[in-house]
């Protein structure tokens, strides 16, 4: 049954698209969904405009050995047609032409289509650099799709996909509230969710807002990792950490990892939950615990997981992320996506 109501979840997201490009009467379509969503609803639309021998500028921060949407051309399409533009100023033949943000600012050639993926992978660009750069972009291109957790351009049209492929809710933040002042100590309750977590091997991660923190929290829980009986981790640059890598994967084993680096360095990790730790703090904006939600939701099967806000008191941040995710999980219910 579920398999049907994939088939028709991504046939519903796709040729909502591809009508939007057929009419040609709006140039800007904003596709509002949730982080980590498959890049794969364009691929109709990207199919008809490689049949016309046009040009699509895609952009997006995820490398090449992890993008869903070249290996969905090169399957289903049977497109080898395809560059991934270091530099904007790169000259290439190729139908579908891949760059990042930094790069794209750079490019001033004309293109038939603009995407901008900002839900693929986690990005620090924000709203308004990505309205900055997509308006530069807007005079090299017929039709333009922002693809993101909100609106990115006020005054056009709006398709809202808040889950493809039959996929789980979003999970919601969890706020935890402490009178403890953070910046000096670390809260009993922390220590409960924790010990919690390990029981069931579970993996966390404890995203910190700095490195200060980071080895607060670490050396915390080293001196309790005998009672956790867990692998305590902490990871303070954006490097892969083979070691982590390794332990994320392992089954049967209780790991936590203490972390101030947000990147998606991490793949194929299962059973994780997050603890932001001083969530209210400034670094975390509602983008970030956004993407954290969708982090737990991405790794774990039947719903499970947690996400929870840690903090002195709920900012007007940690309120829009709970609000957003609530949201999506609420419009997806009432299409009927988690009926079956």
């Amino acid at each position: 049954m579920r398999d049907i109501v994939e088939m028709d979840l991504m046939d519903y997201s796709s040729e909502a698209i591809s009508s939007w490009y057929s009419k040609g009467e709006l140039p800007v379509l904003n596709v509002i969904a949730t982080p980590y969503n498959t890049p794969v609803i364009f691929g109709e639309l990207i199919g008809e405009v490689i049949k016309k021998n046009k040009k699509i500028l895609y952009i997006t921060n995820v490398e090449e050995e992890d993008n869903q949407l070249i290996k969905y051309i090169k399957s289903r399409l049977n497109c080898r047609s395809y560059s991934y533009i270091r530099k904007g100023k790169e000259k290439t033949s190729a139908n579908i032409l891949f760059i990042n943000h930094e790069a794209a600012m750079d490019y001033k050639d004309d293109v038939e289509l603009v995407i901008y993926d900002d839900l693929n992978g986690y990005s620090t660009y924000s709203r308004l650099e990505i309205q900055i750069l997509l308006d530069h972009l807007y005079k090299y291109t017929r039709s333009l799709i922002t693809y993101s957790t909100e609106r990115i351009f006020c005054n056009s049209p709006v398709f809202e996909a808040p889950t493809i492929g039959g996929s789980y809710p979003i999970r919601e933040p969890r706020v935890l509230t402490t009178r403890i002042d953070l910046s000096r100590d670390i809260p009993y309750i922390m220590y409960d969710y924790l010990s919690w977590f390990t029981k069931i091997n579970r993996k966390v991660i404890i995203y910190t807002p700095n490195r200060s923190a980071t080895y607060k929290v670490y050396n915390y829980l080293v001196s309790l990792k005998d009672k956790l009986k867990a692998v305590v981790h902490k990871l303070e640059d954006e490097r892969k950490d083979k070691n982590i890598e390794y332990l994320m994967k392992a089954k049967d084993l209780s790991l936590i990892v203490i972390t101030n680096c947000y990147e998606d360095n991490y793949k194929d990790m299962r059973d994780i939950d997050v603890i932001v730790f001083n969530a209210d703090h400034r670094t975390f904006d509602n983008k970030k615990l956004l993407f954290f939600c969708g982090k737990v939701g991405l790794y774990n099967k039947g719903g499970q997981g947690e996400v929870i806000l840690l903090a002195n008191e709920t900012t007007d941040e940690m309120d829009v992320a709970k609000n957003t995710a609530r949201r999506f999980n609420k419009v997806a219910w009432e299409r009927g996506f988690f009926s079956c």
